[in-house]
C-alpha cells in the first residue's frame, strides 16, 4: 500500500449517490454538491444538550432527508426545494465557529449570527453555486426560512411586510409548506429513541405533527397525519431488516404511498406518518399475509443466489435443500448445475490423484476374499487395471462424468423416497440413463463414489451437456410418474433406511430425513416455514399508534427464559437462540463458514466421537440462509488467513429513509462496477491526525483488492434499517486481522458519521442506539478485542472523545512507522508488533523501536538521526494523557 503522498490512479474516492423519484434529482445534487463536499466541515461540530453526540453535519443531513421524503405532500418545485435545502443547511448558523462568538470570545445571539451577510458568506464557503446557481437572487427567501425555526425568539423576517415583499417566492408558499417542512424536520431530529412509551418522545412526535398538519392546512391540502410505528423485540441482522422492509412495503401497499409514509428508521422498527382519516388496525389475516410476503422475499433472494446452494464438492456437485425450498424450478436448478460443470477445470495433478485412487480401489477388491468368489468380476477388474488410463484424458469426457455424478447426487439427496418405491438405485438409474453398459456397472461399483463418475465416463456416449440436462429433466418427470404408480414401501423398511447415516456432504436434519422433493413435499416445507415465522412474529412484532397506544404486546422474555431453563428441553431446543420452536439437526456444512461450535450454546451431545449436530430452529435456519446469500462466501474458519468482521451501524437519533437509500445506492454503484469489495486506505497518518483533532475525514480513499476489505452486499436489506456491512481481512493471525479490521472500521465510522459496532457476528450483540456512558452517547464499540491489542484499545465501548484518543494513538504509530519504514509495501506487521509489545508493557515500545532502528541502520547507517526522529513520537505515545481508558 502506498504512503499518504501517493496519488496513484489505483485509488478511488467513495462519494454519496442518490436516485429518487424527482425528475430533476434535486436531492441527489444536494448530496453530491453540498453534503458530501463543503458540508463535511460540519462533522467537526458536535452538538450538546438534547442532541448530544450528534454532529451538525448529521443533524442537517437528517433534516434534508426528511424534507426530501415529505416534499411530495406539498408539490414543491425545484426552486422551492433548493431554497429549502439550503435553509436547512444554514438554520443553525449560530453553531458555526465563524459566527458563534465575537472578537472577545463572547457568544453571539442568533439574530446577529443569521444576518444576510453571514448567510451569503457561508453559502460562498459551501460553493452553493454548484447546487443552486441563482441562490443570491433567493437569499432573502432562504433567510426567511432559516429564521422560521426560531420559536422562542421570533425574528423580524417572520412578520415584516417589507421583508416579505423582497422575497422571490410567493409569500403563501414561504409561510405555508416551506416553513412547515423546515420546522417539522428540525423538531424531529430531537427524537433520540425508539421508545414510544417515553413522554419526551411522544411530545416530540406530537409537536412535529402540529407543524406538519399546520403546513398542510395553509397550503390547502386535505390530508392530516398521525404517527404509527412497528417494532421487533429482538435483532437478527439481515432477517430483522428483511422483516422491517416487508412491513414497510405491506403498509404502503395497503394504505397508499401518500397516506402511509415511512419516515424514521430505528434499529427496532420504523415510525410512519399515517393519514389521520384512516383507522389503523392489525388483524390476524394481515399478520399471515405479512408472513407470506417475508417468506416470498426470502425465496426470491434464494433464487437470485441459487448458485450459493449448488456447489462442487469432493463427492461431486451437490444441491442443497435450500435450493428446492427457494421455489426455484427444477429446470433452473439443473441449468445452474450445467453451468457449474461447464466452468470446471481439471488440472493434471488432480487427474493423476484420482487415477491413482481409482486404481487403489480396484486393487483393494482384488486383494479381498470376495474377488475369488466372483471370477468374472475379478477378470474384468484385472483387464481394466491393465489399461494405461482408467480415467479419460479428454476434459469433455470428464465433464460428462461430472454431470452423471451430479444427477446421481440429486437423486440420492432429493428423490430417495421415489427410488425406494421402485427398488431402484441412484447410481444404476443415472448409469442406465446415460448409456453406461449394464454388464459393467458391478465393476464400476468397486470404485469409490467420490470418483466413480469419472471412471464411468469411459463408456459414456459423446453427449453434449445440454443433451444430458434435457435427459435428466425428462427422467425426473418419468421417475415421479413411476413412483406415483408404485406401491409405497413398508413402514418398517422405511424406518430402518431412514436411520442409516447420510453422506456427510448431504443436507440432513430430523425433519429432512424424507428427501422427497415433489411438489407436495415442497408445499409442506413452505407451509412449515410460514407457520414458524408466523409464530415468531406473533411473539416479537408489535405496533403502536400515537392516538390509541400499543396494539400488540411484545415478546414475553420471562416465558423464553423459563422455557430455556426447563430441563425437559435441554438437548432439544435451538442451540443458537433458545427459541421454543421445534428444532432440526444441522451439521456444520449447513451454517455459514464463519460459524463454529463456539457460537452455539453448550446444549450439544457430549462424549461423542463425531461432530455433534446442532439443534437449529426454523428462524435461525432462515437467518443462516440469508447470511450465506447476502455476501460472497469464503473460508473464514478460526486460524484461516481470511476472517470476516461485521460493522453494525446505528444512528444517534434515527436514519431517515432517503439517507439509507443513498447509502445503498452508493454501495450498489460500486457493485455495478463488478467489484467484490473496496479496501479503505489506512496508512495515511495525516487522516488519522485529522480524526484525532476532531476534524472531518476529507475523503474515503479505497482501492479494489479482490474480496478484501468492505464486501459489497447483494441485497438492499443489508443497509436498512440497521446496516450490516462485512469486512473481510486477509492477514496471518487473529491479532493482525482484528487490528486491520479496527482501523478500517474507524475510517468507515467517520465517513458514515454514525455509531458503529465492530463484531465477529452478523447479528448485533446489543442496540447501540440506546447505549450511553453517563450522559455521553456511545460512538464505537469493539466486541472481543484480542489481548494483544489491549494497550491500543483498553476499553471496548468508546465515546466520541475516546475515539479521538484512539485515532491519536494510531496517528502517532503511523508516523513512527513512516519514519522507520517509509517504503514498506505493508505496515501491518510492524504496527501489530508495536501494539502487541505495548500490551505486555508500554516501555517495550522502546525495545521494538530500537530493534527496528538497528535493522534499518544496518543497511543505511544513520542510527542517531533515526533516534532523534522517533524519540518525540515515543514520548507522545507513552507520556500523553490518553482518554481511552
Amino acid at each position: 500500500m502506498a504512503p499518504a503522498s501517493d496519488t496513484s490512479p489505483s485509488w478511488s474516492v467513495l462519494g454519496l449517490t442518490y436516485r429518487g423519484d424527482d425528475p430533476e434529482q434535486v436531492f441527489q445534487q444536494y448530496l453530491q454538491c453540498i453534503a458530501d463536499e463543503g458540508l463535511r466541515h460540519y462533522q467537526e461540530i458536535i452538538q450538546t444538550g438534547s442532541k448530544q453526540g450528534e454532529s451538525l453535519w448529521l443533524h442537517v443531513l437528517n433534516g434534508a432527508a426528511i424534507i426530501e421524503r415529505l416534499q411530495p405532500l406539498f408539490g414543491l418545485n425545484a426552486t422551492e426545494l433548493r431554497c429549502l435545502l439550503l435553509a436547512m443547511t444554514l438554520h443553525d448558523i449560530n453553531k458555526l465557529p465563524a459566527y458563534s462568538k465575537d472578537s472577545s470570545g463572547k457568544a453571539i445571539r442568533y439574530a446577529n449570527a443569521a444576518t444576510l451577510e453571514h448567510l451569503a458568506s457561508e453559502l460562498e464557503a459551501l460553493q452553493a453555486d454548484r447546487f443552486f446557481p441563482q441562490w443570491r437572487d433567493y437569499l432573502r427567501d432562504i433567510k426567511f426560512l432559516v429564521d422560521s425555526h426560531q420559536d422562542q425568539a421570533p425574528q423580524n423576517s417572520q412578520f415584516s411586510f417589507s421583508f416579505a415583499q423582497q422575497c422571490r417566492l410567493p409569500r403563501s408558499r414561504l409561510e405555508g409548506p416551506l416553513r412547515a417542512l423546515l420546522r417539522t424536520a428540525d423538531v424531529l431530529d430531537l427524537s433520540h429513541s425508539s421508545d414510544q412509551t417515553s413522554h419526551q418522545e411522544r411530545h416530540i412526535h406530537q409537536k412535529a405533527l402540529e407543524r406538519l398538519n399546520e403546513g398542510l392546512h395553509l397550503s390547502g391540502g386535505q390530508q392530516r397525519y398521525r404517527f404509527i410505528s412497528h417494532r421487533l423485540a429482538e435483532q437478527r441482522g439481515l432477517l430483522s431488516n428483511t422483516i422491517h422492509n416487508q412491513v414497510v412495503h405491506f403498509l404502503q401497499e395497503q394504505y397508499g404511498p401518500q397516506s402511509c409514509i415511512p419516515l424514521l428508521f430505528h434499529a427496532e422498527g420504523v415510525d410512519y406518518l399515517l393519514n389521520r382519516a384512516i383507522p389503523f388496525t392489525w388483524t390476524r389475516k394481515q399478520q399471515r399475509e405479512l408472513t407470506r410476503r417475508v417468506i416470498g422475499r426470502l425465496a426470491e433472494m434464494q433464487q437470485e443466489g441459487l448458485t450459493e446452494f449448488i456447489k462442487a464438492r469432493p463427492s461431486g456437485i451437490n444441491v442443497d435443500k435450500a435450493a428446492l425450498d427457494s421455489g426455484a424450478s427444477i429446470e433452473r436448478i439443473f441449468g445452474c448445475i450445467t453451468k457449474v460443470v461447464m466452468r470446471k477445470q481439471y488440472r493434471e495433478d488432480w487427474r493423476q490423484e484420482r487415477e491413482a485412487a481409482a486404481r487403489e480401489d480396484l486393487q483393494t477388491f482384488l486383494a479381498s476374499p470376495q474377488a475369488a468368489a466372483k471370477p468374472l468380476l475379478q477378470a474384468q477388474c484385472q483387464a481394466l487395471l491393465a489399461e494405461q488410463h482408467l480415467l479419460p484424458v479428454d476434459s469433455e469426457a470428464f465433464k460428462r462424468g461430472e454431470f452423471l455424478m451430479a444427477y446421481r447426487n440429486f437423486l440420492e439427496a432429493h428423490r430417495g423416497e421415489e427410488l425406494k418405491r421402485l427398488h431402484d438405485d441412484a447410481w444404476q438409474r443415472a448409469a442406465r440413463l446415460f448409456g453406461v453398459p449394464e454388464e459393467r456397472q458391478d465393476l464400476y461399483a468397486l470404485v469409490n463414489s467420490y470418483r466413480r463418475g469419472y471412471v464411468m465416463a469411459r463408456d459414456l456416449p459423446a453427449f453434449e451437456l445440454p443433451e444430458m440436462e434435457a435427459a435428466a429433466l425428462a427422467d425426473l418427470a418419468r421417475l415421479e410418474k413411476q413412483a406415483q404408480q408404485a406401491a409405497p414401501p413398508r413402514a418398517g423398511r422405511g424406518k430402518r433406511e431412514q436411520r442409516q447415516p447420510a453422506s456427510s456432504q448431504s443436507v440432513e436434519s430430523r425433519d429432512q430425513q424424507d428427501p422427497a422433493g415433489t411438489a407436495e413435499g415442497g408445499d409442506l416445507s413452505l407451509a412449515s416455514q410460514e407457520e414458524a415465522l408466523l409464530d415468531y412474529l406473533d411473539r416479537h412484532l408489535s405496533f403502536w399508534d400515537l392516538v390509541s397506544g400499543e396494539l400488540q404486546q411484545p415478546v414475553d422474555f420471562q416465558a423464553n427464559l423459563r422455557h430455556y431453563a426447563d430441563p425437559r428441553h435441554a438437548n432439544r431446543q435451538c442451540s443458537y437462540c433458545s427459541s421454543p420452536l421445534p428444532a432440526e439437526e444441522w451439521m456444520a456444512l449447513q451454517v455459514p463458514p464463519s460459524i463454529g461450535v463456539q457460537q452455539f450454546s453448550n446444549r450439544l451431545e457430549g462424549g461423542s466421537p463425531r461432530e455433534p449436530k446442532r439443534n437449529i430452529c426454523p428462524i435461525c435456519r432462515l437467518q443462516f440462509l440469508l447470511e450465506k446469500l447476502a455476501w460472497p462466501s469464503h473460508r473464514d474458519k478460526q486460524g484461516s488467513e481470511f476472517q470476516t468482521f461485521y460493522l453494525h451501524l446505528f444512528p444517534y437519533s434515527f436514519f431517515p429513509g432517503p439517507l439509507l437509500q443513498a447509502w445503498w445506492q452508493t454501495i450498489e454503484s460500486v457493485r455495478e462496477e463488478d467489484l467484490g469489495a473496496i479496501d479503505p486506505d489506512t496508512r495515511d497518518a495525516e487522516q488519522w491526525q485529522r480524526l484525532a483533532d476532531g476534524r472531518f475525514l476529507q475523503q474515503l480513499r479505497y482501492r479494489v483488492a479482490g474480496r478484501e476489505g468492505l464486501v459489497i452486499p447483494r441485497y438492499e436489506e443489508a443497509l436498512s434499517p440497521t446496516p450490516v456491512l462485512p469486512l473481510t481481512i486477509n492477514q496471518q493471525g487473529y491479532g493482525r486481522q482484528y487490528l486491520v479490521a479496527l482501523e478500517k472500521a474507524l475510517l468507515l465510522a467517520a465517513w458514515f458519521d454514525c455509531r458503529v459496532l465492530l463484531s465477529r457476528l452478523p447479528t448485533p450483540l446489543l442496540n447501540l442506539e440506546q447505549e450511553t456512558i453517563g450522559s455521553e452517547p456511545v460512538a464505537f464499540m469493539a466486541e472481543g478485542v484480542p489481548q494483544a491489542l489491549t494497550w491500543l484499545l483498553p476499553e471496548q465501548v468508546l465515546t466520541r472523545p475516546q475515539v479521538q484518543a484512539l485515532c491519536r494513538r494510531l496517528a502517532l504509530l503511523h508516523k513512527l512507522i513512516l519514519v522507520l519504514q517509509p517504503h514498506a509495501p505493508s505496515t501491518v506487521a510492524v504496527l501489530y508488533d508495536l501494539v502487541a509489545a505495548a500490551a505486555h508493557d508500554p516501555l517495550m515500545l522502546y525495545h521494538e523501536v530500537d530493534r527496528l532502528i538497528e535493522e534499518k541502520a544496518g543497511k543505511e547507517r544513520y542510527v542517531l538521526k533515526l533516534s532523534y526522529q522517533v524519540a518525540p513520537l515515543l514520548e507522545q505515545l507513552l507520556g500523553a494523557a490518553e482518554a481511552i481508558g
